[in-house]
């Protein structure tokens, strides 16, 4: 506090909080907070994907960001280690990495694993975060919609898909069949035998 003639005009300096007299000492910002100002105001929590460690900062500075570029902290955090993979990242080997094709995370934390998309869907390649259900789309040869709770079915005998996604399946062209399901391209489909 500063010098004044009245314990009621004590006021706290930066980097402390409190009402700076008899009743109410000063009391250092904790680690995760700073304060720029003097006076009786809180101390500020260091923001979203940053994190501090330093008793009594007065600035923002002290706030240093999570180590890794995909990582995310909640506010206040006090150390890198409160630092999370993002949704669409797990940790790996010490990194937050993206979630591997056919998988998708879609919240931050649970740094150990992603969520494998549902039977005959896979995320899109190359999709570096893939973070949600949305993601998950039906194989060639398959139509449905997996975030809309439709699985992924094989396109019936003389249908086929050939794209990623929620596409439905085309018909053979007239005077060709097919007689397997799931197929992936029209040049599956063949000609109609000769009645003759």
């Amino acid at each position: 506090s500063t010098q004044t003639e009245r314990a009621n005009d004590c006021v706290c300096m930066a980097g402390y909080t409190g009402r700076a007299n008899n009743f109410a000492p000063c009391v250092p910002c904790q680690p995760g907070t700073y304060k720029i100002v003097s006076g009786s105001s809180g101390c500020v929590k260091c923001g979203i994907g940053k994190h501090s460690d330093v008793l009594n900062g007065t600035s923002a500075s002290v706030c240093k960001d999570c180590e890794d570029q995909f990582a995310w902290s909640p506010q206040g955090s006090t150390s890198n280690d409160d630092c999370i993979c993002d949704a669409g990242y797990y940790l790996q080997a010490g990194y937050c990495t993206s979630c591997e094709v056919g998988k998708y995370k879609p919240t931050p934390g649970d740094n150990s694993s992603c969520i494998t998309c549902p039977t005959h869907s896979t995320t899109h390649d190359p999709d570096p975060q893939s973070s949600t259900l949305e993601q998950c789309l039906c194989l060639p040869g398959y139509a449905g919609e997996p975030s809309n709770l439709m699985p992924c079915t094989p396109c019936p005998p003389g249908y086929y898909k050939h794209v990623h996604g929620t596409a439905p399946c085309l018909a053979c062209e007239a005077g060709k069949y097919l007689s397997s399901p799931a197929a992936t391209d029209s040049t599956q489909c063949q000609s109609c035998p000769d009645p003759n």
